[in-house]
Protein backbone atom coordinates (compact mmCIF):
# COMPACT_ATOMS: atom_id res chain seq x y z
CA UNK A 1 0.00 0.00 0.00
CA UNK A 2 2.79 2.60 1.09
CA UNK A 3 4.76 1.53 -1.91
CA UNK A 4 1.76 1.81 -4.18
CA UNK A 5 0.98 5.60 -3.10
CA UNK A 6 5.11 6.33 -3.08
CA UNK A 7 4.94 5.53 -6.96
CA UNK A 8 2.15 7.49 -7.49
CA UNK A 9 3.64 10.24 -5.89
CA UNK A 10 6.71 10.14 -7.38
CA UNK A 11 4.97 9.89 -11.07
CA UNK A 12 3.17 13.10 -9.92
CA UNK A 13 6.34 15.11 -9.07
CA UNK A 14 7.92 13.84 -12.88
CA UNK A 15 4.64 15.21 -14.55
CA UNK A 16 5.13 18.78 -12.98
CA UNK A 17 8.48 18.85 -14.00
CA UNK A 18 7.75 18.21 -17.19
CA UNK A 19 5.15 20.84 -17.41
CA UNK A 20 7.68 22.97 -15.93
CA UNK A 21 10.67 22.61 -17.47
CA UNK A 22 11.08 23.34 -21.37
CA UNK A 23 14.79 22.59 -21.47
CA UNK A 24 17.26 21.36 -19.69
CA UNK A 25 20.81 22.02 -20.22
CA UNK A 26 23.92 20.10 -18.87
CA UNK A 27 26.69 22.76 -19.32
CA UNK A 28 24.40 25.09 -17.18
CA UNK A 29 26.88 28.48 -16.83
CA UNK A 30 29.96 26.81 -17.53
CA UNK A 31 32.26 28.40 -19.88
CA UNK A 32 33.45 26.87 -22.84
CA UNK A 33 37.30 26.50 -22.22
CA UNK A 34 37.77 26.66 -18.39
CA UNK A 35 40.12 24.29 -18.66
CA UNK A 36 43.84 25.85 -18.13
CA UNK A 37 45.95 22.67 -18.14
CA UNK A 38 43.90 20.68 -20.99
CA UNK A 39 46.13 22.21 -23.80
CA UNK A 40 49.50 21.99 -22.59
CA UNK A 41 53.27 21.43 -24.44
CA UNK A 42 53.88 17.91 -23.37
CA UNK A 43 57.33 18.86 -24.48
CA UNK A 44 57.87 21.94 -22.77
CA UNK A 45 60.07 21.67 -18.65
CA UNK A 46 57.51 24.08 -17.97
CA UNK A 47 54.52 22.33 -19.15
CA UNK A 48 56.27 18.77 -17.84
CA UNK A 49 56.86 20.47 -14.05
CA UNK A 50 52.89 22.01 -14.32
CA UNK A 51 51.83 18.46 -15.26
CA UNK A 52 53.69 16.62 -12.35
CA UNK A 53 52.62 19.26 -9.81
CA UNK A 54 48.97 19.49 -10.51
CA UNK A 55 49.17 15.14 -10.63
CA UNK A 56 50.86 14.64 -7.12
CA UNK A 57 48.07 17.26 -5.56
CA UNK A 58 45.48 15.21 -7.18
CA UNK A 59 47.20 12.12 -5.67
CA UNK A 60 48.22 10.56 -9.03
CA UNK A 61 51.86 10.03 -10.70
CA UNK A 62 53.34 10.57 -14.10
CA UNK A 63 53.88 7.30 -15.76
CA UNK A 64 55.88 7.69 -19.25
CA UNK A 65 54.59 6.75 -22.28
CA UNK A 66 56.49 3.61 -22.91
CA UNK A 67 59.04 3.58 -25.45
CA UNK A 68 59.29 3.55 -28.71
CA UNK A 69 61.24 1.92 -31.31
CA UNK A 70 63.27 3.60 -33.01
CA UNK A 71 63.80 2.28 -36.57
CA UNK A 72 66.96 3.34 -38.39
CA UNK A 73 66.07 5.87 -41.23
CA UNK A 74 68.34 4.12 -43.37
CA UNK A 75 68.67 0.08 -42.36
CA UNK A 76 70.95 -0.91 -45.00
CA UNK A 77 73.51 2.11 -43.90
CA UNK A 78 73.18 0.43 -40.13
CA UNK A 79 73.66 -3.28 -41.26
CA UNK A 80 76.28 -1.69 -43.69
CA UNK A 81 78.28 -0.03 -40.97
CA UNK A 82 78.37 -2.02 -38.53
CA UNK A 83 81.41 -2.88 -37.44
CA UNK A 84 80.66 -5.37 -34.43
CA UNK A 85 79.73 -8.14 -36.83
CA UNK A 86 81.27 -10.07 -39.66
CA UNK A 87 80.22 -10.12 -43.19
CA UNK A 88 79.29 -14.03 -42.60
CA UNK A 89 77.36 -12.79 -38.77
CA UNK A 90 75.61 -10.23 -40.77
CA UNK A 91 74.61 -12.40 -43.93
CA UNK A 92 73.61 -15.59 -41.38
CA UNK A 93 71.48 -13.22 -38.92
CA UNK A 94 69.35 -11.28 -41.50
CA UNK A 95 68.55 -15.01 -43.58
CA UNK A 96 67.95 -15.92 -40.23
CA UNK A 97 65.15 -13.33 -39.53
CA UNK A 98 64.20 -13.53 -43.33
CA UNK A 99 63.37 -17.19 -42.74
CA UNK A 100 61.05 -16.26 -39.39
CA UNK A 101 59.36 -13.58 -41.66
CA UNK A 102 58.75 -15.94 -44.15
CA UNK A 103 57.22 -18.38 -41.94
CA UNK A 104 54.74 -15.68 -40.73
CA UNK A 105 54.16 -14.72 -44.81
CA UNK A 106 53.04 -18.56 -44.83
CA UNK A 107 50.66 -18.56 -42.06
CA UNK A 108 48.72 -15.87 -43.55
CA UNK A 109 48.51 -17.48 -47.08
CA UNK A 110 47.28 -20.61 -45.11
CA UNK A 111 44.53 -17.99 -43.33
CA UNK A 112 43.12 -16.70 -45.98
CA UNK A 113 42.85 -19.84 -48.21
CA UNK A 114 41.02 -21.05 -45.55
CA UNK A 115 38.58 -18.40 -45.65
CA UNK A 116 38.64 -18.34 -49.17
CA UNK A 117 37.94 -21.99 -49.14
CA UNK A 118 35.09 -21.79 -46.38
CA UNK A 119 33.14 -19.56 -48.42
CA UNK A 120 33.74 -20.97 -51.56
CA UNK A 121 35.41 -17.76 -53.06
CA UNK A 122 35.94 -18.58 -56.87
CA UNK A 123 38.84 -15.96 -58.57
CA UNK A 124 35.83 -14.53 -60.50
CA UNK A 125 34.22 -13.69 -57.05
CA UNK A 126 37.12 -11.62 -56.14
CA UNK A 127 37.39 -7.58 -56.50
CA UNK A 128 39.12 -6.25 -58.74
CA UNK A 129 41.62 -4.95 -56.13
CA UNK A 130 42.28 -8.45 -55.02
CA UNK A 131 43.14 -9.64 -58.30
CA UNK A 132 45.62 -6.40 -58.60
CA UNK A 133 47.41 -7.07 -55.03
CA UNK A 134 47.26 -11.16 -55.72
CA UNK A 135 49.78 -9.61 -58.99
CA UNK A 136 51.79 -7.80 -57.25
CA UNK A 137 52.43 -10.39 -54.54
CA UNK A 138 53.21 -12.95 -57.27
CA UNK A 139 55.78 -10.30 -59.01
CA UNK A 140 57.90 -9.63 -55.58
CA UNK A 141 57.87 -13.42 -55.23
CA UNK A 142 60.21 -14.08 -58.26
CA UNK A 143 62.02 -11.11 -57.79
CA UNK A 144 62.53 -12.56 -54.51
CA UNK A 145 63.58 -16.35 -55.94
CA UNK A 146 66.12 -14.31 -58.44
CA UNK A 147 67.72 -13.02 -55.22
CA UNK A 148 67.85 -16.02 -53.71
CA UNK A 149 69.35 -17.62 -56.68
CA UNK A 150 71.64 -14.83 -56.97
CA UNK A 151 72.82 -15.08 -53.43
CA UNK A 152 73.18 -19.30 -53.97
CA UNK A 153 75.30 -19.08 -57.13
CA UNK A 154 78.41 -16.67 -55.72
CA UNK A 155 81.49 -18.83 -55.66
Amino acid sequence: MLETKLKEYIRKLVQEMDEELEEITTTANIDGFDTPYAFLNKKSKKDKEKRKRIATQMGYTIVGEGKKIKRPVNRWLELKNDETRTPNQKLSLGLKELKYQLAEVEMFFRWYNKIRSMNELNKDKYWKRTNTHIYKIKERLINIVNSIKELDQWK
